[in-house]
């Protein structure tokens, strides 16, 4: 099941590339990768951290969860003796947007009504 998910997520990767009209060099200057680390996160060869997918997100100005769009159509990754109650996903569905570029350079955050301040700020 892990498999699918990351072909899944590479698909989403290279479907955003191209259509922004970026190579993989051009990602991977963005990310801070080689061109090749990009091509083994689309061919869903290698696993994408976290920290990675938010870099990706990022740098192709989609919301992290653009990643898992569809993902709900392949069957459930929950591992063997857990519950598949989807907690963990509803709680990456629901994080905040990073900011698109145009607000990263006005310094401006892109939080709507729904999302929360961060920790130690009163919204």
């Amino acid at each position: 099941m892990e498999e699918l998910v990351n072909l899944h997520i590479g698909k989403r990767l290279r479907s955003r590339r191209k259509t922004l009209g970026l190579t993989q060099s051009d990602v991977g200057a963005m990310t801070g990768m080689r061109f090749r680390q990009i091509h083994k996160y689309e061919s869903g060869e290698n696993k994408t951290s976290a920290a990675v997918l938010w870099k990706l997100a990022c740098a192709l100005d989609v919301n992290i969860h653009y990643f898992f769009e569809g993902l709900r159509d392949v069957p459930s990754v929950a591992p063997r003796g857990s519950s598949a109650d989807g907690d963990a996903a509803e709680t990456l569905l629901n994080f905040p947007a990073p900011a698109n570029r145009q607000d990263r350079a006005a310094g401006r955050s892109p939080r709507g009504a729904n999302d929360r301040a961060p920790v130690g700020r009163v919204a």
